[in-house]
């Protein structure tokens, strides 16, 4: 299984937060969440590295002539399709069971990575957005 889990850096914020005590912040961190499953579903559209935006490596000749879809890493559906999302209070995860997602992130020998995790610098200002918008309402 392959996952990514988001840390928020809350330091900055710290006087707000203790103003505020102890507040659920389970609801924006299901939307963060939605977020990054959004995100993740993006990359996989646009064939990119989440974090540099680097288009991933072409597929081998091989592999283009045996392979029936025309996206990258959809060959089935399978992959794209088991992405589930889990949250709480603390923390927003996205995650794959998918034997071979982790294959595919982190590449092999013979395959070159093509990440598909991994938060941009925007989606980190955004994923903080969300947190610091729900800690000041």
């Amino acid at each position: 299984m392959v996952d990514l889990k988001v840390d928020i850096d809350l330091t900055q914020w710290q006087k707000v937060v203790a103003k505020m005590g102890n507040q659920d912040l389970s609801k924006p961190m299901k939307k963060v969440a939605t977020y990054l499953e959004a995100q993740t579903k993006l990359n996989f559209i646009k064939e990119r590295d989440p974090v540099t935006g680097k288009k991933w490596e072409p597929l081998s000749p091989f592999t283009v002539v045996n392979k029936r879809s025309g996206k990258m890493l959809v060959e089935t559906g399978v992959l794209i399709n088991s992405f589930s999302t889990w949250s709480d209070q603390e923390s927003a995860t996205i995650f794959n069971p998918t034997f071979y997602a982790g294959f595919l992130q982190a590449g092999t020998r013979k395959m070159p990575a093509r990440p598909y995790l991994g938060l941009s610098e925007q989606n980190s200002n955004d994923v903080t957005q969300v947190i610091v918008d729900a800690l000041l309402l």
